[in-house]
């Protein structure tokens, strides 16, 4: 039997918590970014920083 998810994701983390590299990556829609707040705001414009933080507790955001 094989599993398609991983030690780094879960039901409340859709994609792994960091790339490779070690940068964050976007839970909404997978990107790997260097500074989730500035990643939102250009893309996610609708969604606060403190809502990202409530949906995706413990993300990293740097």
């Amino acid at each position: 039997m094989t599993t398609t998810a991983t030690a780094a994701t879960s039901e409340a983390f859709p994609y792994p918590l960091t790339s490779e590299d070690g940068r964050p990556i976007c839970q909404l829609d997978g990107t790997a970014v260097h500074i989730i707040q500035t990643y939102l705001k250009k893309n996610h414009p609708s969604v606060s920083l403190s809502e990202y933080q409530e949906r995706f507790p413990g993300a990293p955001m740097l």
